[in-house]
């Protein structure tokens, strides 16, 4: 069967079954089929525009298996250009010198029904899935009856996975084997398989400090910012930030003292001071200088009651 358009326009992929069998078991070459047998394409003029071997999957690669041709929409070869669509080409599998003289070899000649009929790329892969599915089954029942016959009780090789009752993928062997047969498998037909591979596309972010001037306006005439800037006068024109970190500082000593004052501990405090610091830096009042020492001071009293503070008792 042969497709088009699966990785670039007008390129070209044929796909075939073969069945090399013996009149006797004992006939059968003990070297594997890539190496006793070539399978050729020629175009409608004679001329051999491509050729592959079989790839030894199952039982030396003898039997029934598949091969492909591949050609991009830019091919030459022998003079000629990549195969025309639904041109009448033949496919002759070719036995080597192992065989004598003269070789086993047998050739078929394609007809308009190998061709597919889909002309948009999204039809073409689906027609393609489904003719590999019929394929791949077609092989695993064979392949399986081959094991029957040597005596297996149960099925040896499973080239597909029935995902629901609607829809199949390939199994892990049916990936091994379908992957050597047809080059590029994965980029001409993904729905094929269960777990997709695709090339993401991403964009480069540009940043700029339109979000840090919008936090620098974020208190502009209002109370806080009006008494931000009061402050900064009456500390001699430092930052609205520092006003804003001694601000918070002062709040939380406050907090701290009014704890002392009414449980006499501090603790409570130290847990309300969290959020407000917290709070505080994410409204852009506090300086992140300072809140770097006050994360590092927290960790280092974490560390000791942790582990340096003397066990009670």
């Amino acid at each position: 069967m042969c497709f088009r358009h699966m990785l670039e326009a007008d390129d070209y992929l044929c796909v075939a079954r073969y069945n090399l069998t013996w009149a006797n078991d004992t006939d059968q070459p003990v070297l594997a089929v890539n190496q006793t047998f070539e399978f050729l394409y020629e175009d409608e003029a004679g001329c051999v525009v491509g050729n592959t071997t079989a790839f030894p999957f199952h039982d030396l690669g003898y039997g029934k298996g598949l091969v492909a041709f591949y050609f991009q929409g830019n091919n030459t070869a022998c003079d000629s250009e990549t195969p025309d669509w639904e041109e009448l080409g033949n496919i002759t599998v070719q036995g080597n010198a192992l065989f004598g003289s003269p070789p086993p070899s047998d050739t078929y000649t394609l007809t308009g029904s190998n061709y597919a009929e889909s002309t948009s790329p999204a039809d073409i892969r689906e027609e393609l899935r489904q003719y590999l599915i019929a394929q791949a089954l077609f092989l695993e029942l064979d392949w399986n009856q081959f094991w029957v016959k040597l005596g297996a009780s149960q099925r040896t090789i499973d080239l597909l996975t029935f995902i629901s009752s609607t829809y199949t993928v390939l199994s892990t062997s049916g990936e091994a084997y379908l992957t050597e047969v047809i080059a590029g498998l994965r980029n001409m037909c993904p729905l094929l398989f269960s777990i997709q591979i695709t090339t993401l596309t991403a964009e480069e972010n540009e940043y700029d400090y339109a979000m840090s001037e919008e936090f620098k306006g974020t208190f502009d005439d209002t109370p806080i910012g009006d008494a931000m800037l009061a402050g900064s006068s009456l500390l001699g024109g430092v930052g609205v930030q520092v006003v804003g970190t001694i601000a918070t500082v002062l709040v939380v000593i406050a907090v701290m003292v009014v704890c002392a004052m009414k449980w006499q501990r501090a603790s409570p405090g130290i847990l309300i001071a969290f959020p407000l610091v917290i709070i505080s830096v994410r409204a852009g009042l506090f300086e992140m200088a300072i809140m770097a020492v006050f994360v590092a001071m927290c960790a280092l009293m974490l560390g000791y009651f942790m582990f340096f503070r003397p066990a009670a008792g």
